[in-house]
Parts: C-alpha cells; structure tokens; sequence
C-alpha cells in the first residue's frame, strides 16, 4: 500500500510504503532497491538509547529533501528521521532520529515541509513543530490559533510565495513562517527551597548563591521553581540537577518541583534551567548550596566507640570459637564421611525427580494433538491478574523489548474459530479433523510473530494473546490470519481436500489509561469471544475488533456482554471488522439463524 511519492534532485523515486518501509526507483535502470532496517547514528543514542543500534522503517509518512540534500523522513510513531545525502548517495542505510523524547510533542509526523531559512515545520497529532538545524524546537497548538491538532498525512503544501499550508481535521492553516513572532527572552528562574517543617530560602538566577543548612532531624529537601515568562507557561521547560546526588540533569516534564530525602551528609548544589515558550533556555541557572550535617551516630568519634566495641567482642568471639573447634575437630572427620555419601544419594535421587516434574508439568501445559500451549498453561499465564498487569507479564517473555520511549503498547486477545469445522469429522472422522487442525496449527505459527502466545483453546477453536504497537497493527494480523486461513488447500487424507475460513474476534481493552484496576482476562477473553461469534453471525471468514475508548470503566465492562449494542451507540466501544457491511451485533442466537453460509469445501482428488 503506498502512502506516498517524492522525487529527489538526483530523479529518484522514493515510495513510501505502509507497515514495509521506504524503496527507491531508480529510472535509468528501471529497478527498486527497499530500505527497511537503518543503523541509528548517535543523536539517538545520546537520547538514553545506547543499547539500540538500530532501527526498522515501517511506514514512513512524508518526505522532504532540504537544501542540504539531506532526506527527512516523517514517520509513523517513530519520529523525525534525517538521512543525510552522503549516506544516501552510497545506499549506506545509516540515520538521525529525533522522536518525542527529544522534544517533539509526538513521534507521529504525518507532513514535512522546508522554509526558505531551511529550518522545518512537522505536522502531526499534537500540532505544528518548528525544527531547526540548531536542534531548537517551537510548539504550535491551539493556543496558538490552530483550529485543531490533528493533522492529516501528506496534506500540506509550500507556495511559490513561500506560504506554508497544512490541511487537518477541520480544515487548512496557513501562514508566512517570517509573520510569526519569535521570543527571544530568556526566562528568569526563581527557586524556593523548603524543608517538612518550614520555607528556608528563595533566589532567582543571577543571584548570588545563598547556603542553606539540614541538620540530622529533618533530611527533606522539597525545592519548588517557576520560570518568570508568561506568555504561554505551559510550553515552558524546565531541568534541574542535585550535584554531589544527580549524575545529569533531570528533565521536569511538567513537574516544577523536586524533592530529596535522606540526603547523606555532605555539601550539594541545587541548579535548575528553564526556557520560556519558544524554546529558548536561560543558560545562567538558579543555584542554592546545600549542607547536610551527619547525625550525633554518624561522626567520626561515634565510629571510634563502634569500632572499640567491635575489636572487644570479636576478641572475646576468637577466644570461645578457638576452645570449641579444639573440642570438635575428631568429630568432624566421622560426620564429613557420612555427609558427602549421603549428599550424594540424596543428588541423583532428587536429579531424577527434577527431570520427572519437569516434563509432566510440560505436558499437562501442552495440547497433545498440536504440541501448542492448551488451556491449562494459561490459566497459569495469567494466574487471574487484569489486563494491564498480563500485558507487562506477557511484555517481558517476549522476544523484543518494550521501549519506555515509545507510545503505549497494547495488550490483544485473539479467537479464531473455525468455520464448520464438526462437519469434517462428521463427515470423514475425527483422524481426518486432527489432520486438518495440525495444518491449521501451522498455518497459525507461520503467521503469527515470534512473541505472540499461541494457544488450542479446544475443538476448533484457537488463541492468540499479544502486544501490539496500536490497535490497528492488532487488526493487521487479524487479516493475515483470515487471509492464511482461507487461502491454504487443506489435505484431511485419504484423498480429501478442503477449504476452510475462521471467523475471527479481536480485543484491545487490556491497557486503557494504564489503570491497573481496568478489566481482567477473563472478562477481554469474554469479548474476544463475542468478537468471534459476531463474525460468524455476519457471514464467516471475516475478523470482528471490539476496542474500548478511555470513557470506558469497569462496571460497564462487567456489563459488556447485556449492553453491547447501547455501548457501540454511546462510542464506548469500537467496533471494526473486515466485512463489506456494518456488521449486526447478535446476542445468543441459535445457530440456525446466523447469516451467510460456511466456506468450506472438500471434495476428493
């Protein structure tokens, strides 16, 4: 699926493609190369991203080749990616990436466009960004005269003029970027430090450094800062440092207050930044000294009373433990004998028993018929635990990692039933139905990811429980299993070949707003499954979604399966699906008034 095209200086092609990466079409020679995996240069790195060395391109959403020659690549939910012209030149697939950890307002960059003073505007989810070369970042939202936020993929446009244009959800902002009015006030910073009990002192930058004492009581520190711009304060930014405690400074993220307890004795210095609305920091920081005096036990002459005390019981503990090992040194030749033979009687039998455990508690957690995980082992997965905590359970066995930088990750439960499955054993026997469900069992493997967890739920009936990047790429795999599903010609023996399809429900409520409180499995399960029979109910072969917005609690989840229709109207509720029409919501119906009828076929050789 192509998202977008874009003609570089040198006549070449760059195709963006979605969920498949970026390819070049070279016209001379009428051939495609594709970039998918980049090695990260070390602006990510210095980002706290040390360990990545790098990266997968999976859908690049804009493009745009500045005066450099250098490519900038927005994409989706990955940042701002420069690929410079020298790397380009020589298909070295080698990257700059600026996400929201930077200071982008979000990793989502959906249009791309160069000024005449080359600095960038990014569109995306959270507004318009201004990106110079210099690393400085502008923030452009609806307190800035922006009708909306969300801005739409590839939708904008530089004039001949020079006239910048971005087309979002309720219409086109457009604007000459030089008609902006740009800060350049550096803020001053005032800091205020308190202990539990009482304000100790307050300065602002350029001040000289006040001193301030904590005696052995009362080690807590609360220090409280503002930077003095008003002009819009919430895209103020702030980091501050304790030095002699912090190793860097920590970023504020919002927060004006820093607080430290316990502070071991010794002399600290309190520094903190801040920059006002346009990004621009005030490099002369707010600073407070700090001393912290040790406790009366915490001095030196306290330590010389410990260790006097010390040496005297330690001698008198020599002096007792030297008369009992003379009294116990024939008895412990005779012991030491009988221990090491019996240690080792005891180690071959409990060896024995280990390896007899371990593969009976294997195979009460494995189908036997196709060596999947059953439904025993995920009663033990998820040892009745809610959603969000399955979600890091499931998190850390999988075989990547989470990155704490990128957008929440969501936890999917999936149930693929298959479609008119008990007329293949009735028809041919239950060998023939065990031979066509191992195939459908590899089917599953090959087309499912590493990490998701495939479970033979029973019968005919399948599991999968997993964690995506976003809802959306949870229904992507949802249709690479139905596709699987109904394009594969079964082989059920004795010349009999079918063709089959899986009606497919998908559920994505396990992580809204983080709440730990929201949803057990057992409840997501319940969906899923409902998910399931409304794609049987709506003609088969087909993958129903039922996704929750963050409006949703618990007490309407506990009541999902009564009020589905009324929650789907209220927008509680999403409701997504593969087939051509809006499918009808059933509520335990027979089985002899599901629409549509079964895809499969079998016939002999």
């Amino acid at each position: 699926r192509v998202l977008n095209l874009y003609i570089d200086r040198s006549g070449g092609l760059w195709i963006g493609t979605d969920s498949a990466g970026l390819n070049r079409f070279n016209p001379d020679k009428r051939n495609f190369t594709r970039f998918q995996t980049f090695e990260i240069n070390g602006s990510y790195a210095a980002s706290g991203n040390q360990s990545q060395q790098t990266l997968t391109l999976d859908t690049p959403m804009d493009m745009v080749e500045d005066r450099d020659g250098s490519l900038w690549i927005g994409t989706f939910g990955q940042g701002l990616w420069r690929w410079n012209a020298d790397e380009r030149n020589q298909d070295r697939a080698r990257v700059d990436v600026f996400r929201k950890s930077d200071g982008l307002p979000s990793s989502t960059v959906t249009g791309v466009l160069e000024e005449g003073s080359g600095a960038l505007w990014l569109s995306s989810d959270r507004g318009l960004t201004r990106f110079d070369v210099k690393g400085r970042i502008r923030q452009f939202d609806l307190k800035n005269g922006l009708m909306d936020r969300e801005f739409n993929q590839g939708s904008r446009l530089r004039s001949r003029s020079g006239k910048l244009m971005f087309g979002g959800i309720s219409g086109v902002v457009s604007f000459y970027p030089g008609d902006l009015p740009v800060n350049e006030r550096p803020p001053q910073i005032v800091v205020e430090a308190r202990s539990r009990q009482e304000h100790l002192i307050s300065t602002v930058s350029g001040d000289p450094v006040p001193e301030i004492e904590v005696g052995y009581p009362d080690r807590f520190l609360s220090f409280d800062f503002v930077a003095l711009d008003f002009i819009s304060p919430d895209k103020n930014q702030y980091r501050y440092k304790l030095e002699g405690f912090d190793d860097d400074w920590v970023e504020g993220d919002g927060f004006r207050r820093a607080t430290y307890t316990n502070l071991a004795a010794g002399k600290y210095t309190f520094l903190v930044e801040g920059s006002n609305n346009d990004g621009l920091w005030n490099r002369n920081p707010a600073a407070i000294n700090v001393r912290v005096f040790p406790a009366p036990w915490d001095t030196w002459w306290a330590y010389l009373i410990y260790f006097s005390l010390v040496a005297f019981v330690v001698g008198l503990y020599l002096r007792w433990h030297l008369a009992k090992l003379k009294l116990d040194v024939e008895h412990r030749d005779i012991l030491e004998k009988k221990v090491d033979d019996r240690t080792q009687e005891l180690a071959e039998r409990n060896t024995q028993l280990q390896n007899l455990n371990e593969l009976l508690a294997e195979a009460s957690v494995t189908d036997s018929l196709t060596q999947l995980r059953n439904r025993r082992f995920l009663d033990q997965f998820v040892e009745s635990q809610n959603a969000s905590k399955l979600a890091s359970k499931l998190g850390s066995q999988a075989a990547f990692s989470i990155d704490k930088h990128r957008p929440a990750q969501i936890l999917f439960l999936m149930m693929i039933d298959l479609d008119d499955f008990k007329m293949i054993n009735d028809t041919f026997g239950h060998q023939a139905g065990d031979e066509v469900l191992i195939q459908v069992k590899e089917v599953l493997e090959a087309t499912t990811r590493s990490s998701d967890e495939l479970i033979r739920w029973g019968g005919d009936e399948f599991m999968i429980i997993g964690i995506a990047s976003s809802e959306a790429a949870a229904k992507l795999l949802g249709e690479r299993i139905r596709a699987a599903v109904s394009e594969l010609v079964y082989d059920a023996g004795n010349g009999v070949v079918g063709l089959l399809s899986a009606s497919i429900g998908i559920a994505t409520f396990g992580l809204i707003q983080d709440r730990e409180d929201f949803g057990d499995w057992e409840q997501i399960m319940g969906i899923a499954d409902r998910a399931a029979y409304i794609a049987k109910s709506n003609g088969r072969n087909a993958w129903v979604c039922l996704g929750g917005s963050e409006l949703l609690d618990s007490d309407q989840l506990a009541q999902f399966s009564e009020t589905l229709e009324a929650m789907v109207e209220s927008g509680l509720v999403r409701v997504d699906s593969s087939l051509t029409e809006t499918p009808i919501l059933l509520h335990e119906q027979k089985h002899a008034a599901l629409r549509g009828p079964g895809r499969i076929v079998l016939e002999k050789d």
